[in-house]
């Protein structure tokens, strides 16, 4: 990529390389797409029906998540990601997130979240969304005699896809952000089986 050299023996780029210039659009500004943010011990990440603005992936510290119907969903802590699920769906927050200590996070904005999920494979982000959309509904609680075979049939698909050596083959391929992500979800969806 770099072939031409200047007389002080520096690289340059070839004269067909685009060069990112400075922009007053906020929409591309990094600062836009992800930045840390340090929550105190009990500051609210989000709360539940909240619209999602940002996804966290916990650096250090603990988040105490909590929905209203469940009860508490557990303490999530370094390596682990919360809020991605109103994100993904573009739904309103399913849950509320408290810092239960000192939490420093990387916040992911909606836009960077779906750029990422717009690079994966289709086969992934079906995964994907099929984990939201069952966390969510079993958050909810709120399943109809109507839609319990509906129910009954996406718990069978979660157990398929939690037993398919193809599932774990795919998902473990996968660049490390999906692979997080696809973690965290399927974590919370185990948890759901009971």
């Amino acid at each position: 990529m770099f072939k031409e050299r200047d007389d002080t023996g520096i690289t340059a780029p070839p004269k067909t390389t685009k060069i990112v210039q400075e922009t007053d659009d906020p929409d591309l500004l990094l600062s836009h797409l992800a930045r840390y943010h340090l929550f105190q011990a009990d500051e609210t990440l989000f709360k539940e029906g909240d619209r999602g603005a940002e996804a966290f992936i916990i650096k250090s510290g603990k988040v105490h998540v909590v929905n209203r119907k469940t009860g508490a969903l557990g303490d999530l802590g370094p390596g682990q990601m919360v809020g991605e699920m109103a994100i993904i769906s573009d739904n309103s927050r399913v849950a509320t997130a408290t810092a239960k200590e000192e939490t420093l996070c990387i916040a992911l904005s909606r836009k960077a979240m779906k750029r990422m999920l717009g690079s994966i494979d289709m086969e992934t982000h079906a995964i994907i969304e099929f984990l939201v959309d069952y966390i969510d509904t079993q958050l909810e609680g709120n399943v109809t005699v109507e839609d319990q075979e509906e129910a009954r049939r996406s718990h069978r698909i979660l157990e398929i896809l939690l037993k398919n050596p193809d599932t774990k083959t795919k998902l473990a391929l996968q660049e490390p952000f999906f692979k997080l992500l696809c973690n965290s979800l399927l974590e919370r969806a185990r948890a759901s089986l009971g």
